[in-house]
This record gives C-alpha cells, sequence and structure tokens, in this order.
C-alpha cells in the first residue's frame, strides 16, 4: 500500500494502448495509459513507461504527484477526482505538457505553473482561495476555476495568450487585480457576489462574451461599467435582484449601456435597440429639464432674498 488511501498501480491495472515510435525513433512504445476508477494510491511503477503520452489518473486516491515527472514526454494528463493536495513537481517538469485536469481535487491554492508548453488548465472544485502565488503563464489559453472559494482575483495576471478564464461559483465581488490579458474574449464570473461589473476591462481589450448571471446586481448602475467592454457582443446577467424589480427591462437597461448581439442567451432586435435609445434619450431630457428647473427655483430663491443696505466709510446705513 502506497498510503492508507489506496493501493500501489501494478501492471494489471493498467490499460495502455496507442503504439507509438519513441521520441528518438529508435523502437515504439505504448504512449497512452489508462487507469480510472481503481482507487489507486501509489504511482511507482509509472517510471517503467518513459514515452507515454497521454495518460489518465481519473477517479481514484491519488495524494502524492511526484512519480508523474518521470514521464518526460506527456502531453496530456488527466488527474480529475482524486485527492491532490499540492502539485510537488519541479520547474523542469512535465516541459512538454498541453493539457491538464486537476478539478476535483483539494488544492487550497493556485500554484505557479511552469510547464512552458501548456494550453489547458482544469482547476475546477477544488477548494482554492486564493491565486496570489501564481505568477501568469505565457501559452496558457483556457483557464478553469469555476466552483471553488476564491475571495480575490489578485494573481490572474500576465497571460498574454489566454483567451477563456472561467470564475464561476466562487465568492468574488470584484475583479482587482487581473491584469494583462489581452486576447481574453470569454470570461464567466457566474454565481459570485458581485454588485457591479466595475472591473479593470482595459486589461481585457478583446472580451466579446461575458457570463454574470446570478450576482447581487440591485441597481442600473451597477450595469453602468458595461460601457467599458468595447468589444463586448455577448451578455448574460439574468438571475440577479434587479431582474425581479418592478418596471425595470433589463435588456432594455443593458442596451443603454453597451449595444449587443445576445443577452442571456436570446438575439437581440433591432426593435429592442431602437426601444433602448428611445429610453435613454427621454431620460437624458428629463435630467436636463429637471436640472434647468433646479437652476430656476435657486434663480427665484436668490432674487427673494433681501437686499443687505449698503454703508457709509463711517458705517451708517445710506
Amino acid at each position: 500500500m502506497a498510503d492508507n488511501l489506496g493501493q500501489d498501480l501494478v501492471a494489471e491495472d493498467l490499460e495502455l494502448s496507442q503504439v507509438d515510435k519513441t521520441v528518438t525513433s529508435e523502437g515504439f512504445a505504448y504512449t497512452r495509459l489508462d487507469c480510472v476508477g481503481k482507487q489507486i494510491g501509489g504511482l511507482g511503477i509509472l517510471a517503467e513507461y518513459p514515452f507515454i503520452r497521454n495518460l489518465d489518473l481519473s477517479r481514484n486516491c491519488i495524494k502524492d504527484v511526484r512519480p508523474i515527472s518521470s514521464l518526460r514526454h506527456v502531453l496530456s494528463l488527466n488527474l480529475a477526482s482524486n485527492h491532490i493536495l499540492s502539485m510537488d513537481w519541479a520547474p523542469e517538469d512535465l516541459p512538454h505538457l498541453l493539457y491538464l485536469d486537476m478539478s476535483g481535487n483539494r488544492l487550497q491554492e493556485l500554484p505557479p505553473l511552469h510547464m512552458p508548453a501548456l494550453r489547458n488548465a482544469d482547476f475546477r472544485d477544488n477548494s482554492i482561495a486564493s491565486c496570489s502565488k501564481f505568477s501568469g503563464h505565457l501559452t496558457l489559453q483556457m483557464l478553469r476555476l469555476c466552483g471553488n472559494q476564491l475571495t480575490s482575483a489578485v494573481g490572474l495576471q500576465q497571460m498574454p495568450k489566454l483567451e477563456v478564464l472561467e470564475l464561476g461559483r466562487n465568492v468574488l465581488s470584484d475583479l482587482d487585480g487581473m491584469a494583462m490579458l489581452p486576447s481574453m474574449s470569454r470570461l464567466d464570473i457566474s454565481s459570485n457576489k458581485f454588485e457591479t461589473l466595475r472591473a479593470p476591462w482595459k486589461e481585457m481589450a478583446a472580451l466579446s462574451i461575458l457570463e454574470a448571471a446570478n450576482n447581487a446586481f440591485a441597481e442600473v448602475k451597477a450595469l453602468q461599467p458595461l460601457a467599458e467592454i468595447i468589444q463586448l457582443r455577448s451578455l448574460t446577467v439574468n438571475g440577479c435582484p434587479l431582474e425581479e424589480q418592478d418596471g425595470v427591462n433589463m435588456r432594455l437597461e443593458v442596451l443603454i449601456f453597451r449595444p449587443l448581439q445576445h443577452i442571456n442567451g436570446e438575439e437581440v432586435t433591432s426593435e429592442e435597440q431602437e426601444e433602448a435609445k428611445a429610453l435613454h434619450e427621454k431620460r437624458l431630457e428629463e435630467e436636463a429639464e429637471r436640472l434647468r428647473q433646479e437652476e430656476e427655483d435657486q434663480h427665484r430663491l436668490d432674487s427673494a432674498r433681501p437686499t443687505a443696505p449698503a454703508l457709509t466709510p463711517s458705517g451708517r446705513r445710506v
């Protein structure tokens, strides 16, 4: 037994497939290894399969991931639904890894991801409460962090190729700390604690899809930052308190701040665009009239005040 949570991986547990040439082209070897849902805890035997490229060890009892570092040619690694608390790999390990699935484990923070070729990383449904030690990544294109315990976005930065970031089902109330995400086109912040859409949107200049359903937007002004998301084309914002208020048409309120193609999964019509424009113009006129009326009222008050008598140099009233 490797620990109290599972048995050692043995040859009989392995499902080997996909025979390919070795990296050195000196022979052939199995390049895919699957061992799913077999209560495995120890991985020492992996060192005997150095040419594995695709490894699926999901739904086991793995805690110690260090033996995987002996696999220098792994491209895809699935460790979902295990008992992993930390990723104890050295910076030089897994140099060719493209796809990493760590979902459904017990990680409490997002560590630095040193794998220089990494494209997709899945950390859904862990217990991650902080990304502050994450130092960004130069090649990452998709990062999934849904279903964790994040209260801050600090550390989610310096990812020049990131296109998709999923932060749904956390306890976030702002996105302060996010920076240098120029390629990100889709962001999911649904089912969090946001009361406003205020965020460093200039750091996400390519953002075109925003999923923000089931948050705490209770006032129309919470939507005002939409005006800053220049490339936005699709917004999901249903399931918030504002939606339930009498007299509030969420679709029109959204369109006042940002013309869109889709809202809550439904296409925006030209009639809605015109109605939102008319509503906005009406409000501008009403505000201008209110200010004019206030100015007139103030003028009348000033005119009604008695004028103080003038004084001579000696202090006598004229």
